[in-house]
C-alpha cells in the first residue's frame, strides 16, 4: 500500500478515536446542559466514520489492479550512454513512470522509451475470500504494526484524558 494511503488511514482512524474520546468525555463529565456538545461531537464522529468507510474503497490494500502502458516519450541515445548501461543492468518497471530500452536503430544508437502505467481497473477483495486468486501475499507485518499503533493511540489518548489540568 502506498505511504500516502497508510497516512490517510491513520489520520482518519486517529481523528475518529479522538472524536469518540471527546464524545465519551462529554457524556460522563459534562454538566446537565452539555447536550449540545454531545450532539456536536456525535455528529462529527459520524461524519468522520462516514469519510473513513467511504475512503476504504480507495485505500484498501488488497486489490487486483490492471494497468496499460503508454509510451510518453522516445529519445534516441548512444549505446554507450550511462542511461543505457543503467537500464541494461538494473531495469526498474515497478514505478508509475519508468524508462525502458526500445529497439536498436543502428550499431551506435538505441531508443529509450519513457513509459507511464495507467490504472484501468481495480477490484478490491478480502484475502481468503471467493474472489482472491491465491497469488496474493498479504502484508501480515504491516497489519500487526497497524494494530499495535492503534492500541498505542487509544492508550495514549486515555492517559491524556486522565491527566489533571
Amino acid at each position: 500500500m502506498p505511504h500516502v494511503a497508510r497516512l490517510s488511514c491513520l489520520l482518519y482512524t486517529s481523528a475518529a478515536v479522538y472524536v469518540a474520546t471527546v464524545a465519551a468525555h462529554a457524556i460522563y463529565l459534562a454538566p446537565s446542559g452539555g447536550s449540545n456538545v454531545l450532539t456536536t461531537c456525535l455528529r462529527l464522529a459520524l461524519a468522520l466514520i462516514g469519510f473513513l468507510v467511504g475512503s476504504l474503497y480507495v485505500i484498501w490494500p488488497f486489490q487486483h489492479r490492471e494497468f496499460i502502458e503508454q509510451v510518453r516519450d522516445t529519445e534516441v541515445v548512444e549505446v554507450n550512454d550511462p542511461v543505457v548501461t543503467e537500464l541494461r543492468e538494473h531495469p526498474n518497471e515497478n514505478l508509475p513512470e519508468f524508462e525502458r530500452l526500445g529497439k536498436q536503430i543502428d550499431d551506435s544508437s538505441i531508443e529509450v522509451l519513457t513509459i507511464k502505467k495507467k490504472l484501468i481497473k481495480s477490484d478490491p477483495f478480502i484475502p481468503g475470500s471467493y474472489n482472491a486468486t491465491g497469488d496474493e501475499t498479504p502484508d501480515i507485518l504491516g497489519g500487526v504494526i497497524g494494530m499495535i499503533v492503534g492500541v498505542v493511540l487509544v492508550g495514549g489518548l486515555e492517559r491524556l484524558r486522565d491527566i489533571k489540568v
